[in-house]
C-alpha cells in the first residue's frame, strides 16, 4: 500500500494496562501519525513545532483485555513516542532513526526522507521505566536494528514481521476517513487543536511502506 508522504525537516485516554517491561524488545512500527504544528513550552519559551507520533507493537509481550460485549481478547503490548518532525543531528528523531537503521543519513537522504517508510518496519526498542506519582510509564529510550539471530529467523519464516493490528498512517493535511477512525482519541484531540496556519510539511510523492520491503541491512 502506498501512503501519502510525511516529510521531516532535515534542518538542524483509555483503560490502564501494566507498562511494558523495561529492557530491549522486538517491535514493529504500526503507527506513523502526523499531528501538524503543535504549541509547546520549552525552557520558558513558547514554540510551535511539527510533531509526529510513532507507535510500536511488541509481539512477544501480550495483554488480555475485555471488550464492551464482555468478550476476552489477547493482543500485543504497544508503546509510542512523540517526536518533533526533524531529522537533523541535533534533533531527537534524527539520532533515533540513525541508530535504528545502523547507518548515518547522507544530505541527499535527509532531504528525500519520507517518514511513512517506517510503517510496518521491525526493530529493537530499548524501553525504560519512569515514575510519575503512583504510576509507572514505559518510555522508549531508543531504537536499534535487528539482531543477526532475529534476521535469520525472519528469513526462515520463523519470525513474522506482520503487525497484529492494522498499520495506521495519517496526516491531517491529506485526511483519510478510514485512517482517522484508527487514530487514538487523545491524538485526534491533539490534531484537532493543532495550529493550522503554519506552513505544510507534506510533499506529493508516494512511498510504498510494507513489510514486503523488509531489508535486513538498511530497513529504510
Amino acid at each position: 500500500m502506498a501512503y501519502a508522504s510525511i516529510k521531516a525537516n532535515a534542518k538542524g485516554g483509555g483503560k490502564d494496562f501494566d507498562p511494558a517491561p523495561a529492557g530491549v524488545h522486538f517491535a514493529i512500527c504500526n503507527k506513523v501519525i502526523y499531528l501538524g504544528f503543535q504549541e509547546e513550552s520549552f525552557e520558558g519559551k513558547d514554540k510551535v513545532l511539527p510533531k509526529v507520533w510513532l507507535g510500536f507493537e511488541l509481539p512477544d509481550l501480550k495483554i488480555d483485555w475485555t471488550d464492551k460485549k464482555g468478550d476476552k481478547h489477547e493482543a500485543p503490548m504497544s508503546v509510542g513516542r512523540m517526536f518533533t518532525l526533524n531529522i537533523g543531528d541535533k534533533s531527537n528523531l534524527g539520532p533515533f532513526l540513525t541508530s535504528w537503521r545502523g547507518k548515518p543519513f547522507t544530505d541527499e537522504e535527509r532531504e528525500a526522507f519520507n517518514i511513512t517508510a517506517l510503517a510496518g518496519k521491525p526493530c529493537q526498542l530499548s524501553i525504560i521505566h519512569k515514575k510519575s506519582g503512583d504510576k509507572t510509564y514505559a518510555n522508549i529510550a531508543g531504537a536499534m536494528g535487528l539482531s543477526n539471530e532475529t534476521k535469520a529467523a525472519i528469513k526462515k519464516g520463523e519470525r513474522s514481521v506482520k503487525p497484529f493490528n492494522e498499520v495506521v498512517v495519517y496526516s491531517p493535511d491529506e485526511h483519510d476517513d478510514k485512517m482517522w477512525e484508527l487514530v487514538p482519541e487523545w491524538l485526534q484531540k491533539r490534531i484537532e487543536e493543532r495550529v493550522v496556519d503554519e506552513p505544510q510539511t507534506l510533499d506529493q510523492r508516494e512511498t510504498a511502506a510494507t513489510t514486503e520491503d523488509f531489508d535486513d541491512d538498511i530497513p529504510f
